[in-house]
């Protein structure tokens, strides 16, 4: 996959999905994008597995805040980027899926 380059051999994810059913009665998009992120999650997977990478999974618990917007507000996003960054900073990832 990476053809021998010199590409640090770890590979590091945050997958933004919610699985409590906060999302009420309106789950049809939010269940698609849940599954196309594992699917996505999956092909991670394997792709460093077949390459010899370390991978490693993390996801933002339910307890992190909504935001008001489909999309996500310039102010909450930054808030879900701090909280993954210091969530990577302290070491918390799965090698699973």
């Amino acid at each position: 996959m990476f053809g021998g380059s010199s590409i640090p051999s770890k590979h590091f994810s945050h997958h933004c999905g919610r699985s409590d059913g906060r999302w009420g009665q309106r789950r049809a998009v939010p269940t698609l994008l849940k599954y196309l992120g594992r699917g996505n999650l999956d092909q991670l997977a394997a792709g460093a597995r077949e390459s010899g990478v370390d991978y490693r999974v993390t996801a933002i618990p339910g307890d992190f805040p909504d935001s008001k917007s489909p999309f996500g507000s310039p102010a909450w996003l930054s808030a879900l980027f701090q909280y993954g960054y210091e969530s990577g900073q302290a070491g918390v990832w799965s090698a699973q899926n």
